[in-house]
């Protein structure tokens, strides 16, 4: 992001129009504080088999609460196997949150979106700008518990 270092996030703006940057672990440590639950719009996600169809006002509705408020409904960690990144773990994410509505459950292993890998945090933000971007979808592997998953996010409207 404008105004960052490599690897760090922009967490908001000082009074001086200067980036506040840092790690998406403060990042989440930050917005758990007293982080009022964020809820879908009573009949923006519907749901058939492993596919979740969003009606775009939704999206903007959610968004709108920004980046902080999102990230502290939900902790994504990063997973290791022989040394090698391959994917975040998902937990506390918070009962009757947009992410549950969305098909996560907390201990979800997420491997890739869109058959690319999430080699760092700032790729699995990817997300958020997804959800931005007219008639988008997204194809999310998942491992739960030990069975392969797939969602499909689909934004329409």
């Amino acid at each position: 992001p404008p105004g960052c270092p490599a690897g760090q996030l922009q967490l908001g703006v000082n009074a001086d129009g200067s980036s506040r940057c840092g790690s998406w672990s403060r990042l989440q440590a930050d917005s758990r504080k007293g982080a009022p639950l964020v809820r879908a719009p009573q009949g923006a996600i519907t749901r058939s088999g492993g596919t979740y169809r969003i009606k775009r006002e939704a999206t903007q509705t959610v968004l709108g609460l920004g980046l902080q408020r999102l990230a502290g409904q939900a902790q994504a960690e990063p997973e290791y196997a022989q040394g090698r990144r391959i994917g975040f773990r998902l937990t506390k994410i918070r009962a009757g949150s947009i992410f549950e509505s969305l098909g996560l459950r907390n201990g979800d292993l997420l491997i890739d979106v869109n058959g690319r890998d999430l080699g760092n945090p700032a790729q699995v933000l990817g997300l958020y700008g997804l959800l931005f971007t007219p008639d988008a979808s997204a194809t999310l592997r998942l491992q739960r518990g030990k069975a392969p998953l797939t969602l499909v996010w689909r934004i329409e409207g």
